[in-house]
Formats: C-alpha cells, structure tokens, sequence
C-alpha cells in the first residue's frame, strides 16, 4: 500500500516519529512507505498510554469510529493518539516523566524498557 498523502504537519510529526521513536529508522522508514506502520519505541521522546478501545468508546458514548477520534481530539486537547493496528487500544502518547507516576491498572503507560506489540500506523 503506498503511503498516502498527508498535510504538511501530519508529514512532519510522521518524519519526526521514524527518526527518533524507532529502532533502525531505515527499516521503519521502509515499512511505512509501503505497508503505512512502524514500530515505535517508547521512553526516550515520549511514553505511550495503552487505553483499551472499550475504555474509550464508553467515555464517548459511542462506538462510531470518527465521533470516537472527535472526541479523543476534545478530550485530549490535540494530544497525539492513534488506534492500535488490532483496533484493540488507544496510544496516547505523553511525556516522558509521566511513567514516573503512572498507576491506573487499566491503562498502562509504556516508557523505556517496556515495549507493545502493537505496530502503529501513523
């Protein structure tokens, strides 16, 4: 699948996430352009918040996909979030620090040395 067009600021953020979030940023470079994914690593730039989708659409009292991505885009106040490529999760991602005192259970924060097996599309 060729990667699709973005606006310059999503390009932006998408460029900035394969340089500094993954691990062989070739190999994640490549995996984009052709399947739209990569792997990201977490810790360093930023720490990911795994919030099951359930979690989410009930706070949005809806399961409709874009009501759920306005919603997370209110809520969040434009913070960074993208869907699991299982549909499963929710990432928000946060700054570093915020592992330091996470302990919501149900949400777990991913920072350094903890890894998803999620692979996102940007």
């Amino acid at each position: 699948m060729p990667r699709r067009l973005m606006a310059p600021a999503e390009e932006a953020v998408a460029e900035w996430l394969l340089t500094f979030a993954s691990w062989d940023e070739a190999k994640a470079s490549e995996e984009w352009a052709t399947g739209g994914i990569a792997l990201l690593r977490c810790g360093a730039a930023f720490c990911a918040i795994r919030v099951p989708v359930p979690f989410v659409e009930a706070a949005a009292m809806t399961k409709d996909p874009a009501t759920v991505d306005a919603y997370l885009a209110e809520a969040l106040h434009g913070a960074p979030a993208f869907r699991c490529n299982s549909g499963q999760s929710i990432y928000v991602l946060v700054e570093p620090t915020v592992i330091e005192w996470w302990k919501d259970p149900d949400a777990e924060c991913i920072g350094a040395g903890r890894s998803s097996a999620c692979r996102a599309r940007i």
